[in-house]
């Protein structure tokens, strides 16, 4: 069987583990990083996947740097060097480690130190959104669920479509640019195109070679993840936010959201208040320890 631990009673302005769950040879961690800390640079002994839930991130490794928004997913190969910095509005992370003896990261075919990559935008949105729900639940956990929901997060990220090598043309990266800052805008594809100057078929090709996906999927990811930040921040009522984020109507959040992730927009809500409730409680506990100190 695995476990689920109590909330860590760690460093008041460090990093804090609110949820762990531990497996044969694996654990899955809730993780929150105050506004502003940084980890110098530094390298883990262990294989991981993390992804983030809420906030903000920068990560460098090697001579790259990734900015990572809510369900961005990094794969992390053990001992490469990385540093980070946290965004002002902190980050909460839902981290996956692997022992050594553990024979899931082996079988996955993800084992060499160039594999480390950030996925933006959302690939693996369904496994990352049942394995965050499996993390929050408070019933005890059979280990083989856990290993099963971690089976199909590793699946889902090696099933992505590899991209081409290298950098995209200045023209395609500011389409994919344009989808990032508003994925709310109802423009076609062919629109897009007639933008860059090509052809729409052109397009389409070129940005599944250089990104790994369609536009019409990337953009369907770009906007569940404008949606999931509006949930997390917003009071708003489920039709406004789906107006707000380019849906046509709510039927179509409903129907977007539950192919995307297999959950209603109101089970992805309540996923969010549930981490912020478990970070919430940890900081009240955090407030008890100094006043009894």
């Amino acid at each position: 069987m695995s476990t689920t631990e109590p909330l860590s009673t760690d460093k008041l302005l460090g990093p804090r583990i609110l949820r762990k769950i531990s497996g044969n040879g694996f654990s899955v961690q809730l993780a929150e990083y105050p506004a502003g800390h940084r980890q110098k640079w530094h390298s883990h002994n262990h294989h991981g996947i993390s992804f983030l839930i809420s906030g903000g991130i920068r990560e460098r490794v090697r001579r790259s740097e990734e900015s990572a928004v809510p369900f961005s997913l990094v794969i992390k190969p053990a001992e490469v060097s990385h540093c980070d910095w946290v965004g002002p509005r902190g980050a909460r992370l839902v981290q996956v480690k692997f022992e050594e003896d553990c024979q899931l990261w082996p079988d996955s075919s993800i084992d060499a130190p160039q594999d480390w990559r950030w996925l933006h935008k959302g690939p693996a949105l369904r496994e990352m959104v049942s394995l965050l729900a499996l993390l929050l639940s408070n019933s005890s956990i059979a280990n083989t669920v856990a290993e099963e929901e971690i089976v199909n997060l590793l699946t889902g990220v090696t099933d992505i479509e590899a991209a081409a090598p290298g950098p995209a043309p200045t023209w395609l990266h500011a389409i994919k640019q344009q989808l990032d800052d508003t994925p709310q805008a109802l423009l076609s594809v062919r629109q897009l195109a007639d933008q860059a100057g090509v052809h729409a078929v052109y397009l389409s090709r070129a940005f599944r070679r250089y990104y790994g996906t369609s536009i019409t999927q990337y953009r369907k990811r770009a906007r569940f993840c404008l949606a999931a930040a509006t949930l997390s921040g917003s009071g708003n009522n489920l039709c406004e936010i789906a107006h707000a984020c380019g849906y046509t109507d709510h039927a179509h959040f409903c129907r977007d959201l539950r192919a995307l992730t297999g959950s209603r927009p109101s089970s992805i809500r309540d996923l969010l208040y549930r981490v912020s409730s478990v970070q919430e409680k940890h900081s009240r506990a955090h407030l008890e320890l100094a006043t009894i100190e």
